[in-house]
């Protein structure tokens, strides 16, 4: 036989072996599931991500989610407008090589459609530098032509002391990766 009654708010049952409370009350509903880590678990990985890169802990958290974003989601590149081809003589039309040249490192070539910039391993060109984001920024290839475009760091690229979002690469372009790297782009015709 189960019994039930109201005790301090609670509704009790009381089989005559098992008595058990359910969960009902009468100030609160159904408890919510939790489906966030524990704060202390969170604030730890900051921490170590924090200290690994040798940034902040706002930092750190922005790059995690930039680097999980890009994972998961990636941005698509906007198409650009055709722009039209260079004149030939009559021969064949060689194609565009893009290389990049940072201080202290020889150039390197521009190989992918989609070439990523940035502080983590994983990126096609790897930049060790602090201040330099996870995926900083990318060269992206549509038919003949180049772009930079940077992923929406916090430091930003700059040309020429201005802000860049896409801009095509040209010979002789000097670019600046979050206030601190210099890349510079040579352009060639042939293999």
């Amino acid at each position: 036989m189960i019994q039930c009654r109201r005790r301090a708010g609670r509704y009790e049952s009381q089989t005559s072996d098992t008595r058990f409370t359910l969960l009902a009350t009468a100030k609160k509903s159904a408890a919510k599931p939790k489906l966030k880590a524990p704060k202390s678990e969170a604030a730890a990985l900051t921490a170590r991500i924090a200290k690994a890169e040798g940034v902040s802990a706002a930092e750190a958290t922005l790059r995690a989610l930039r680097d999980y974003a890009e994972r998961v989601a990636p941005p698509t590149p906007a198409p650009a407008a055709k722009k039209a081809e260079p004149k030939s003589d009559g021969g064949p039309v060689l194609p565009k090589r893009i290389f990049l040249s940072m201080a202290g490192r020889p150039p390197v070539e521009v190989v992918n459609d989609v070439t990523i910039l940035g502080s983590s391993k994983r990126c096609d060109i790897w930049i060790n530098q602090p201040h330099v984001e996870t995926n900083h920024a990318r060269i992206v290839r549509d038919g003949e032509r180049y772009f930079i475009e940077d992923l929406n760091t916090e430091r930003g690229t700059t040309y020429e002391g201005q802000p860049v979002k896409r801009r095509e690469l040209e010979a002789g372009d000097d670019y600046v990766l979050a206030g601190y790297v210099n890349v510079h782009v040579d352009v060639f015709r042939g293999y």
